[in-house]
């Protein structure tokens, strides 16, 4: 759950939902409006604060560091090249899809968004 928060909270980043110098809810305010186990936030919220994502400011709460968002941007990119795309190329040779077909796919006209209530790593 916490892996799954934590890519929830990246995608609330990188699709501008969160800004830099944002305040982050409250550990029981994220927690109550996601179902989530406080205990579960907050350890999300540490991972975050340990790479300098996030800044606590004692008595007022936690915010988006400066450049936090570029760098998890850059964060996911590496994890797209190094653990998506080798796993899309043997998928779609098992599938027996071409790239061509896949790329045909992803420039379709859909444009609503499939992580509406999930981060895009849950795909």
């Amino acid at each position: 759950m916490h892996l799954r928060l934590r890519a929830l909270i990246v995608t609330m980043l990188l699709d501008g939902s969160l800004q830099e110098g944002d305040q982050l809810p409250s550990v029981r305010a994220f927690a109550a409006s996601h179902h989530i186990n406080p205990l579960t936030v907050a350890k999300a919220y540490q991972h975050f604060q340990d790479l300098g994502h996030i800044v606590a400011r004692r008595g007022v709460g936690m915010f988006i560091a400066k450049g936090a968002i570029e760098k998890l941007r850059q964060e996911e990119r590496a994890f797209a090249s190094d653990y998506i795309a080798p796993r899309l190329r043997h998928m779609l040779k098992l599938i027996g899809m071409s790239h061509k077909e896949f790329l045909a796919e992803l420039d379709s006209d859909t444009v609503e968004n499939p992580f509406t209530t999930t981060s895009y790593r849950d795909c």
